[in-house]
């Protein structure tokens, strides 16, 4: 009799588990390649946009994630690209800016930040700290 229940009892747990793993939404592997430049909000933006797509990266702008939006992010890294004023008057903006970063790091993203005054003067420069940084293959 005990066997039959521990059966009958094996039989409900592994039709559970089953039912679970069909249910649960499957990742994509492969990221389906557009150009998104259109959603680019600054020409800061576009700028690295650019010169990461011409170095065979794609990135990703504008990406909802929970309740923050990252404006550049490298997905398949998980790595989010902020840019942000220099001037001591974006303070706020520089505070939020901090709190997306905390935010998206107990995700398990990696965050950097740029002032829009480097990336402006010179892209390169920005696209190389990026590249050290995070230990892509520079095409």
């Amino acid at each position: 009799m005990n066997l039959i229940l521990e059966y009958f009892f094996l039989t409900i747990v592994f039709f559970t588990l089953l039912y679970v793993g069909t249910k649960q939404k499957k990742t994509k592997g492969i990221i389906a390649v557009n150009d998104l430049r259109h959603l680019c909000k600054s020409e800061v933006e576009k700028k690295i946009y650019d010169g990461l797509q011409k170095r065979g990266v794609y990135v990703s702008p504008s990406i909802k994630f929970g309740y923050c939006t990252i404006p550049m992010a490298l997905e398949p890294y998980k790595i989010a690209i902020f840019t942000y004023p220099h001037s001591k008057v974006a303070l706020f903006k520089r505070l939020k800016l901090k709190q997306h970063e905390l935010y998206l790091r107990s995700f398990g993203w990696k965050v950097l930040k740029f002032p829009q005054e480097t990336i402006q003067k010179d892209v390169d420069e920005a696209l190389n700290k990026i590249f050290i940084q995070v230990k892509i293959r520079n095409v």
